[in-house]
C-alpha cells in the first residue's frame, strides 16, 4: 500500500486552480474537514516550485488568532517592529524586484486574524501575488476573507467529497491492485468520499487484517474498527456535543434516520433544532421531515466509543416508540426488534422470530441469524431450526448450517422434521460445498425415513441434485421430474429440485424448456428469504442453460431476476459473487475481454473470502480462466487453472465442459493450439458419452474457432437436437471452414454477431480473412479482415488464435505459425518438440520454411517479425 496518497479524480479542480494562479489572483478552496483541500493547494504549490515560481505555505490555526500577523510574518521572516513595519517587510518580500512571481498557500484561512486577513485582502487587491485559500464548509470567516470571493477578486472552487468511481479509483491506486465492488462501496457508504476518513479507515482495516487480499483482489470483511487516530479525526469533527444535542445524535446512531416527531417526542423540539444548527444532523425538506447523522462515521464512532447503558437506553426509547405507533411492515417489525436486542428491553422469542423472517425476506441475513440465534437461547419450543439453516446458507457458513443440521438430526423430533433436515443437510452437501460422496451418504441414510415419514419427494429432489453434479443429466431430469410431480413438496426442495432439472435439460440441449422449468415455480424471487441461498445455483444453472444455448440476450436478464440488487442491504459474499460472475459472463460474450476478467477476479475474490462455498468458487475461477485464456493472458490462466485443479473435489462433474474449454483457451493463449482442439475436442467426446449434447457443440465450437476442419459430422448428428442459435451457427462455422468457403465464414459470423456472440464473430471473419488470403482474392481479404476489425473495434483484451493468425505475415502454415509463436516465446527447439510431441528435426524443417516465408534468416528474426504482427 502506498505511503503517500496520489492526487485522484481532481483534474477539473487543478485545471480551475492553475488557470487562476497564472491569471494572477488566486483562489479559495471550500469543503467540509477531509474534502481534499490541502492536498489540492499542496500540488499546486507544487506545480508553481518546478515552473520556477516561489511559494510560501502557511497553516493558520486557533492558537495563531490569538497574535496579530502571526500567521504571515513567516513570509518575512520576522517578527520584530511595528505591526506597519512588519506589514511593509511583508509586501517587500513577496515583490522583490528580479525575484521569480511569488505564490502564497494559507491553508484553514477561517483562523485568521482580523491583521492577517486584511493584509491577505490587500496582497489579492493589489495583485501583488497569487494566493490559494482553504475554508471550512459553515466556518464563521473574516469578512475581509469574504469579501474576496464575493467581490470576484478569487475564484471559488468548491472541493466535494470524491464520488464512488472517483473513491474506488484512488483506492486502488493507494492499494496497488483491483479493489472488490462490494467492499468499495462499503468504504465508501461509510465515508462518502471523505478522503481523510477514507485514509484513516483504510489504514486500519488493512493493518488488522480486515482488509485482505484474495486472487490478487482486495476484498474488505467485518465491521470497522475504531483506532484512537481515527476516532480523534471524526470526534475532532463533531466537536463538543451539548447534553441535549448529544441525546439527538445517540438517537439517531441506534435508530438511523426518524422522523423529527419522534426525535421531539424523546428528546425535544429545541434539542432537534440545535442538532441542525450544529452541523451534525440535517433535515430532508418533505411534509413530514426526516432527521439524519450528517456522516455515517458521526453514528459509528458514538456506537462504538459511547456509554454502554447510554446506548441501551436509547435503543429502548426508539423502540417504544415504534412499538406506541403501531406499525407493523416488515421494516418497522425488524427494526423494532434489533433495537430491543440493543436495550434492556425484553424481546420476546415470537417477536424475534417474526422480525427474523421479515430480515430475511429484506434480505438481510446477518440481522436475522443474530435474532434466530436469540430465539434459540430463550425458548427451545420455538422451532427456528429451517429459517437459521437457510440464514447460514445464505451467509456462506455452510460449514456451520451442516453442524446445525447434524446436532439437529440427533436431537430427535418427528420423522417428517427429520426427513427434512437430512435432505436439507444433503442439498448443501452437494450444491454449496461441493462433497457429492458425502451426500450421498446422508442420502442414503435418509432414504427408509423418507419414505415412512411421506418425504420421498424430497429425498428423490436432493438424489437429482446429486446426478447433476456427476454429470449424469438424464437421471438428474427424471429424478426431479418425480419429485416436482408429488402433491407435496417443500418449497425449498422445490428450489433444489428445480435447480437440477435446469442443469440437466441445458446440458441436455433443451435450453426453453430449462428457463420454462425455471419459471414454474411462479415468481422467481421467493415469497420469503429461506430458499435465497439455494436460488443462487438456480439463477446460475439458468444462465448456463441460456449460455449453452446460445440465446445469450437472456443471460443478463436472468442475473436481475435471480440476483435483484439491493442497495440497503452489503453487496458482498458468495451469492453477489454470483452476480458477479455473470455479469462477467456477459462481458466475456459481448467481447469485453478486459472488463470480464476484472469482473470474474472480483468474483473468485468473494468466493475466496467466504471460504465455504466450492461450487460457486469453482464456477467462478472456471470462468476466469477462459477469459484469462481469451485475453491472451497465458500465466494468469494457467494459475488459475493450477488453483481450480487442486481443489477439485472428488465426484463433482458439473460444469467440467466449461472447466476443458477454459483450458483450451489457456492452451490457446500460450500459443499451442494443437493442445488447444485435442482438449475441447476431448472435452466434447466426454459431453457426448453422457448425453450433454448442449456441452458437446459449445466444446466443438471452442475447437472450430481454433481452426479444427473435423467437427462438421459430429456437430450435424446433435445440432437439429439442440435448442437455440447457437447450435446451427457452429455447425454452419465448421463446414464453412472444412470447405474453405470465405464468403459463408462471414455469413456465420454475421449470424454470431446477431445471438450476441462476439468473440466467435470476429474468430470467423478472420478465418474467412486467411482463406480468402490463401486464395489469392486480396480485396475480399480485406474486407474480411474490416468486419473482424470492426466486431472487436473499442473492446480491450481480445485475443485468440484467429485473430492473431490474421495479424500475422502470408505464407505461414497453421503448424509453422504455431511454431514460430512458441519460438517468439523464448522456448527453445528442443521445448517446443516436447510441447508439440515433435522430433527436434521436424521442429528445425519448420522454422526453416517460417523463415524462408517471412524472409529473415534467424530465430530472433522470426521472433520480431511475429511480435511487431501482433502489435
Amino acid at each position: 500500500m502506498e505511503s503517500a496518497w496520489p492526487l485522484t479524480g481532481r483534474g477539473a479542480e487543478m485545471r480551475r486552480i492553475g488557470q487562476a494562479v497564472r491569471g494572477g489572483g488566486g483562489a479559495v478552496l471550500v469543503g467540509e474537514v477531509g474534502a481534499g483541500k490541502t492536498r489540492l493547494v499542496t500540488a499546486a504549490l507544487d506545480r508553481a516550485e518546478c515552473d520556477g515560481m516561489r511559494t510560501c505555505r502557511l497553516v493558520a490555526s486557533p492558537a495563531s488568532r490569538a497574535v496579530p500577523l502571526g500567521v504571515l510574518d513567516q513570509i518575512a521572516g520576522g517578527v520584530d517592529g511595528d505591526p506597519t513595519q512588519r506589514m511593509h517587510r511583508i509586501f517587500d518580500w513577496l515583490a522583490r524586484p528580479g525575484a521569480p512571481p511569488a505564490v502564497v498557500g494559507i491553508d484553514d484561512a477561517h483562523h485568521l486574524d482580523e491583521a492577517s486577513a486584511f493584509v491577505v485582502q490587500q496582497i489579492v487587491a493589489r495583485r501583488v501575488a497569487p494566493v490559494l485559500i482553504t475554508l471550512c464548509t459553515g466556518s464563521r470567516t473574516p469578512n475581509a476573507i469574504t469579501s474576496l470571493w464575493a467581490d470576484d477578486h478569487l475564484w471559488r472552487v468548491d472541493v466535494d467529497p470524491l464520488s464512488f468511481d472517483r473513491t474506488r479509483t484512488l483506492l486502488e491506486r493507494v492499494l496497488q491492485a483491483p479493489l472488490e465492488a462490494g467492499s468499495a462501496r462499503r468504504l465508501y457508504r461509510l465515508t462518502r468520499g471523505n478522503v481523510l476518513y477514507l485514509r484513516g479507515l483504510l489504514e486500519d482495516e488493512v493493518a488488522c487484517g480486515r482488509m485482505a487480499q484474495y486472487a490478487g483482489v482486495w476484498v474488505w470483511s467485518g465491521a470497522p474498527t475504531f483506532t484512537p487516530k481515527l476516532y480523534d479525526l471524526i470526534a475532532a469533527k463533531m466537536g463538543r456535543i451539548p447534553d441535549e444535542v448529544a441525546d439527538v445524535v445517540d438517537l439517531l446512531a441506534v435508530g438511523g434516520p426518524l422522523p423529527v416527531a419522534v426525535l421531539a417526542r424523546i428528546a425535544t423540539a429545541r434539542a432537534v433544532e440545535s442538532a441542525e444548527e450544529s452541523g451534525l444532523v440535517t433535515v430532508d425538506g418533505s411534509a413530514h421531515p426526516t432527521a439524519r447523522l450528517t456522516h455515517p462515521l458521526f453514528g459509528e464512532v458514538r456506537r462504538a466509543h459511547g456509554s454502554t447503558l447510554r446506548m441501551r437506553r436509547m435503543s429502548g426509547a426508539v423502540a417504544r416508540d415504534l412499538a406506541a405507533r403501531g406499525r407493523r411492515d416488515a421494516h418497522t417489525v425488524v427494526r423494532r426488534a434489533e433495537l430491543m436486542l440493543a436495550s434492556d428491553d425484553e424481546a420476546s422469542p415470537g417477536l424475534l422470530a417474526v422480525a427474523a423472517r421479515c430480515a430475511m425476506h429484506l434480505g438481510d441475513f446477518e440481522l436475522a441469524d443474530r435474532m434466530l440465534a436469540e430465539v434459540e437461547s430463550r425458548d427451545a419450543t420455538v422451532d427456528v431450526l429451517l429459517p437459521r439453516i437457510a440464514c447460514l446458507v445464505a451467509l456462506g457458513h455452510a460449514e456451520e448450517a451442516v453442524d446445525v443440521c447434524t446436532r439437529a438430526e440427533h436431537s430427535g423430533g418427528t420423522e417428517s422434521r427429520q426427513a427434512l433436515v437430512r435432505t436439507i443437510h444433503a442439498s448443501i452437501l452437494v450444491w454449496i460445498l461441493a462433497r457429492p460422496d458425502e451426500a450421498q451418504r446422508v442420502l442414503d441414510d435418509a432414504r427408509d425415513l423418507c419414505r415412512r415419514s411421506g418425504r420421498i419427494a424430497e429425498h428423490h429432489a436432493v438424489s437429482a441434485a446429486l446426478c447433476a453434479v456427476r454429470g449424469s443429466p438424464r437421471e438428474a431430469a427424471a429424478e426431479a421430474a418425480e419429485a416436482m410431480a408429488a402433491p407435496r413438496l417443500a418449497r425449498i426442495h422445490a428450489q433444489i429440485a428445480t435447480a437440477a432439472q435446469v442443469s440437466a435439460l441445458g446440458s441436455l440441449g433443451r435450453g426453453d424448456e430449462a428457463v420454462r422449468v425455471a419459471r414454474s415455480l411462479g415468481d422467481s424471487r421467493p415469497r420469503t428469504g429461506e430458499a435465497a441461498g439455494l436460488r443462487c445455483s438456480l439463477g446460475v444453472n439458468v444462465a448456463i442453460a441460456l449460455r449453452l444455448a446460445g440465446d445469450l440476450a437472456a443471460v443478463r436478464g436472468a442475473a436481475e431476476e435471480f440476483f435483484p440488487g439491493d442497495a440497503a442491504q452489503p453487496q458482498h459474499g458468495w451469492r453477489f459473487a454470483a452476480k458477479t460472475a455473470l455479469h462477467g459472463v456477459i462481458r466475456l460474450d459481448d467481447g469485453r475481454v478486459a472488463d470480464a476478467v476484472r469482473l470474474l477476479r472480483e468474483a473468485v475474490a468473494q468466493t475466496a473470502a467466504s471460504g465455504e462455498c466450492t461450487t460457486m468458487h469453482r464456477y467462478c475461477s472456471m470462468l476466469l480462466a477462459e477469459a484469462q485464456g481469451r485475453s491472451g493472458a497465458a500465466r494468469e490462466g494457467r494459475a488459475t487453472l493450477q488453483r481450480i485443479n487442486a481443489a477439485r473435489p472428488a465426484g463433482f462433474a458439473w460444469a467440467d465442459s466449461h472447466v476443458s474449454v477454459a483450458r483450451a483457451w489457456v492452451y490457446a493463449a500460450e500459443g499451442v493450439v494443437t493442445e488447444a482442439v485435442a482438449e475441447a475436442r476431448a472435452a466434447a467426446a466426454r459431453a457426448a458419452d453422457c448425453g450433454r449434447i448442449a456441452d458437446q457443440v459449445f466444446c466443438l465450437q471452442a475447437a472450430v474457432q481454433f481452426g479444427d476442419t473435423t467437427a462438421v459430422g459430429e456437430l450435424a448428428a446433435v445440432a437439429g437436437r439442440v435448442h437455440g442459435p447457437r447450435a446451427a451457427a457452429v455447425l454452419g462455422h465448421a463446414a464453412a471452414l472444412a470447405a474453405s468457403d470465405g464468403d459463408a465464414l462471414l455469413s456465420v459470423s454475421a449470424t454470431y454477431e446477431e445471438f450476441g456472440d462476439v468473440l466467435a464473430a470476429a474468430d470467423a471473419a478472420a478465418q474467412a480473412a486467411a482463406v480468402f488470403r490463401a486464395q489469392g482474392r486480396r480485396g475480399s481479404a480485406l474486407t474480411a479482415r474490416s468486419v473482424a476489425d470492426r466486431v472487436t473495434a473499442g473492446r480491450t483484451g481480445v485475443d485468440s488464435p484467429a485473430l492473431r493468425a490474421m495479424a500475422m505475415p502470408y505464407g505461414l502454415t497453421a503448424r509453422q505459425r504455431e511454431i514460430a509463436g512458441l519460438v517468439a516465446q523464448g522456448l527453445s527447439n528442443r521445448e517446443v518438440a516436447d510441447r508439440l510431441h515433435l522430433s527436434v528435426r521436424t521442429v528445425e524443417g519448420h522454422l526453416y520454411r517460417a523463415c524462408l516465408a517471412v524472409d529473415v534468416d534467424s530465430r530472433d528474426g522470426l521472433a520480431a517479425v511475429l511480435g511487431g504482427a501482433a502489435e
